[in-house]
């Protein structure tokens, strides 16, 4: 039986859908949380046939989809202040949107939890820890990985647009830059496919 919030939405999850391999998983694994009070906006790049009786998930169509595209418009229409980035692939675990609402309500404007990389077909690959250091995701590497990251929407700066890839990290250097209260935890919130490798280490990190 699905959940149904009563009233305003607490978060509002955007995923940009590019690809339909896992999307029930991970729509299911968010209709599965422990914080029933969400909505979900669904950007639609492949022409998605949704139905069900969920009505709080919303297909929304955007002229020029990308993902950071998808977030500065889910931004603009999302019913709470508090925003949770969503893949069409990853899986969350139950306790994800509560545990980030909590971080949020107490005045985090930005946090992001850890995950579990697995493969295409969920096997172990590693733990990802998250460690924000503004010096080292400024130097050496994207520290954190945006599918669980949530946000107060009113304090932190839009997507670049120009970025089709490293639009994460520009984001979460310029929340770091602007000295915005960034939380995190070492508790796993779910599981991120790494099944496209090429994807990920082929791309340069822009510089800024």
């Amino acid at each position: 039986m699905v959940k149904q919030m009563g009233n305003d939405p607490k978060i509002t999850f955007i995923m940009p859908v590019g690809r339909a391999d896992f999307l029930p998983t991970a729509v299911g694994s968010l209709q599965a949380q422990t914080m029933p009070d969400w909505e979900l906006l669904v950007f639609d790049n492949i022409g998605l046939d949704i139905s069900t009786e969920d009505k709080r998930i919303h297909v929304c169509h955007t002229d020029k989809w990308s993902p950071p595209r998808c977030y500065n418009e889910g931004m603009q229409c999302a019913k709470s202040d508090y925003v949770l980035i969503a893949t069409d692939d990853d899986v969350y675990f139950p306790e994800r949107a509560e545990i980030t609402l909590s971080y949020l309500e107490r005045g985090a404007d930005y946090f992001a939890g850890s995950c579990i990389v697995v493969d295409k077909k969920k096997n172990f690959k590693s733990y990802t820890p998250v460690h924000w250091n503004y010096e080292w995701h400024k130097k050496i590497a994207n520290t954190v990985s945006l599918p669980f990251v949530g946000f107060n929407r009113t304090k932190v700066p839009q997507f670049n647009e120009s970025y089709k890839i490293c639009h994460d990290y520009l984001f979460t250097l310029q929340c770091g830059m602007n000295n915005l209260k960034i939380k995190t935890t070492r508790t796993p919130l779910g599981m991120k496919r790494e099944w496209n490798e090429s994807l990920y280490h082929s791309t340069p990190r822009p510089e800024i």
